[in-house]
C-alpha cells in the first residue's frame, strides 16, 4: 500500500496484515472505564496551609476557616474572613493517596461550634 504526498511524491506505508503476524500475543489494553473505577496508585496531590496537611474532601472555606481557629484573636479574624488572602499550597506526592482514617496531619485539630480543640 503506498501512500502519496500533497506533490505527488509517494510513501510506503506499514502493513497491518506483516505487523500483527508476530509470535507475541498482543498485550491487553484496559479501557477509559475501568482506569476511571481504579485508584491511582503512582501519584497523588497533597494540599497544605501553614505545613498542616489538608484532607482530600476539604473544601477551601473549610481550610480557610481552620486556618483563622487556629490564630489567637480568632473571633475577630473570623468577621474579616472575606478580606484576607491565603495561601493553600500544593505538591504531587509518589504514591497512593493516604486512606481518610490514616491521613497523617503535623497538627490535627477539630472545630466545632464550641470551640476548637487540639
Amino acid at each position: 500500500m503506498e501512500a502519496q504526498t500533497p506533490d505527488g511524491t509517494r510513501v510506503a506505508t506499514p502493513n497491518p496484515v506483516a505487523a500483527s503476524s508476530s509470535s507475541a500475543p498482543p498485550a491487553p489494553k484496559g479501557s477509559y472505564a475501568s482506569a476511571l473505577k481504579s485508584k491511582p496508585t503512582d501519584w497523588h496531590i497533597q494540599f497544605s496551609m501553614d505545613d498542616n496537611d489538608l484532607p482530600l474532601d476539604m473544601t477551601v472555606y473549610g481550610a480557610v476557616h481552620q486556618h483563622i481557629m487556629r490564630g489567637d484573636d480568632s473571633a475577630a479574624l473570623l468577621s474579616n474572613l472575606w478580606n484576607g488572602v491565603y495561601t493553600i499550597k500544593f505538591q504531587k506526592v509518589p504514591g497512593p493517596a493516604p486512606l481518610e482514617g490514616k491521613l497523617q496531619r503535623r497538627r490535627r485539630c477539630s472545630i466545632s461550634s464550641y470551640g476548637q480543640s487540639c
